[in-house]
């Protein structure tokens, strides 16, 4: 998911691109939101498919599956930069958002194989932990290869025959773990009739139907911050693809450092409205230091409130199965503002570029309204 965000804006919004030269700037919008809305979809898609043919099959052909479609996804981007052919492009973003739908065992799974029993930082998230580094090391490095400023022979296709190569060899990774770990972990499978059911009768509690848009709205909020940054820092400060992912992993160190918080008692509510007013502060910071302290506090509090809101619903539901409403109300919450997220950024893209952290700003708010607002039911 990361590698693209250094990669995508100045490709679409650059002047060098000559394959899209004549494009107008409207046009560039809805593609670069659509080529984030293509892969959030099949993402969203994947998850409940790839969760019965685990539940069928076994976790470990399926992630051996996933994987082989993520280096054939990586191998279609790599030639759809090579060719400047956009279809291969959204091919390539659909494919790997589709392979991308293993993430909901593999977050169970890390837990098993990562976090000893007798570890007492339990409520540490490591996937939380696992996207940190990744948007640290991966932005970075694909930034730096595709940056031709650095070297004459970086391309943009570069970075994913080097992921595609990194794919397989975590294919034989996976190869090794015995199957008896696989099977031992918990998956909360999204298509089951009972979580269905725990969805329905979730929906209908006030309480917990509140908490539940609250998450919605800080997902979309996060997402429409994430998705578009790059734009955002391409064209008000015009970045460079290195500088682009030096950028996103200041804020994965940002994220990661924010995890470690998830013990203390913080208030979500004050955190989402501080989170609120610095996304509304954002497009009024024209120094980039100042734009790179706002988002990384932003990131920081984001990372905070993705590690706890599934807490907070804890603390509101007494059903401890892994496959109770609040899970299934994430996961589906979590799924559609990914992609309603890139549908409304696209069009304020279109407009101007700085109305995607008022969005941002708005979506916070909103959701620490909705939290308010379950105090007042208790």
């Amino acid at each position: 998911y990361a590698i693209v965000l250094p990669v995508f804006a100045p490709l679409l919004f650059g002047e060098s691109t000559l394959w899209i030269d004549s494009y107008s700037y409207s046009l560039r919008c809805i593609l670069f939101a659509a080529l984030i809305f293509t892969y959030m979809f099949a993402h969203w898609l994947g998850e409940p498919c790839f969760s019965a043919f685990a539940m069928a099959k076994g976790k470990k052909p399926v992630l051996i599956l996933t994987n082989s479609l993520g280096i054939l996804a990586y191998v279609t981007l790599s030639f759809g930069f090579i060719h400047e052919n956009l279809l291969l492009l959204f091919i390539g973003r659909f494919v790997g958002g589709f392979a991308a739908g293993n993430c909901n065992f593999v977050s169970e799974l890390s837990k098993k194989l990562i976090l000893p029993k007798t570890n007492k930082i339990l409520p540490l998230n490591w996937a939380s932990i696992a996207g940190g580094i990744g948007l640290i090391f991966g932005p970075l490095t694909v930034g730096i290869l595709v940056d031709v400023e650095i070297q004459k022979w970086f391309f943009n296709a570069l970075p994913f025959w080097l992921i595609a190569s990194l794919t397989f060899i975590n294919i034989l990774l996976v190869s090794l773990i015995p199957d008896h770990e696989f099977e031992s972990t918990e998956t909360c499978y999204l298509h089951s009739p009972k979580s269905i059911s725990n969805f329905l009768n979730f929906i209908k509690k006030p309480n917990l139907l509140y908490v539940g848009l609250s998450c919605f709205f800080f997902f979309l909020g996060w997402f429409s911050l994430l998705q578009f940054t790059s734009v955002y820092m391409f064209l008000k400060f015009d970045f460079s693809e290195s500088a682009l992912g030096f950028s996103f992993a200041i804020f994965g160190v940002a994220w990661c450092l924010a995890l470690f918080l998830n013990q203390k008692n913080l208030s979500l509510k004050v955190l989402l409205l501080l989170a609120g007013l610095l996304s509304f502060m954002t497009p009024f910071a024209h120094s980039w230091r100042l734009y790179f302290t706002l988002v990384s506090v932003i990131v920081a509090i984001s990372a905070f409130i993705w590690t706890n809101l599934g807490l907070f619903f804890k603390t509101l539901n007494s059903e401890d199965s892994s496959e109770n409403g609040t899970i299934i109300f994430i996961y589906i919450s979590c799924g559609l503002a990914a992609i309603l997220a890139t549908i409304l950024c696209g069009i304020l893209l279109m407009v101007h570029f700085t109305l995607i952290y008022v969005a941002s700003s708005l979506c916070f708010f909103l959701s620490a309204a909705f939290l308010f607002n379950v105090r007042r039911c208790a």
